[in-house]
């Protein structure tokens, strides 16, 4: 079982995030939140697209960055 990580808001959304670019689409229950597709509670939304799933995982990265403290750490995926 994967298990988003985080003390803050903002880390277990990079964490949920993460888990679903790599294809692992997890219910955040702690914020009570759907991954970027609502694929964790409908699991035929789920794309297999990989690059679809990066421009998301992208979007929510640039959306996140300005609340979070040391967001250098956080890689953008090239999107190909």
């Amino acid at each position: 079982m994967h298990e988003i990580k985080g003390d803050t808001y903002s880390e277990r959304v990079i964490s949920q995030t993460r888990l679903w670019l790599d294809g692992i689409p997890v219910h955040n229950h702690v914020d009570g939140e759907c991954c970027s597709d609502f694929s964790c509670c409908n699991p035929e939304m789920y794309t297999d697209d990989f690059d679809q799933r990066k421009v998301i995982y992208n979007n929510t990265m640039i959306s996140i960055i300005p609340r979070i403290t040391n967001w250098y750490k956080y890689v953008i995926v090239p999107v190909v």
